[in-house]
């Protein structure tokens, strides 16, 4: 399924310019903190934090430069893992 989902998106991106290796690394790291600020195994959550770093990282536009876009959402991400370590939507676990 993540496959199917992700062949259509990386056309997508690949039309948007020239192809390299290294075309879609930025857009991974972000997924990747996406799920992490979600909460590990929390699809609902990793959904809405996608939706909440998207409208974020293209609204940022309006008052920053785009060269800054990153460096905010990595602050953001900093921030809210010190400040909730097992993501918004997660749940601490106990081992025994």
């Amino acid at each position: 399924i993540g496959s199917l989902i992700a062949t259509p998106a990386g056309l997508l991106v690949g039309v948007r310019g020239s192809l390299t290796p290294g075309m879609g690394s930025d857009l991974t790291l972000i997924a990747v903190m996406a799920v992490i600020l979600g909460g590990i195994g929390n699809a609902k959550g990793a959904f809405l934090v996608c939706v909440f770093l998207g409208l974020l990282r293209n609204m940022s536009l309006i008052y920053i430069d785009s060269s800054w876009q990153s460096t905010l959402t990595f602050g953001i991400f900093l921030v809210l893992i010190i400040l909730k370590p097992t993501g918004l939507f997660g749940e601490r676990s106990s081992l025994k």
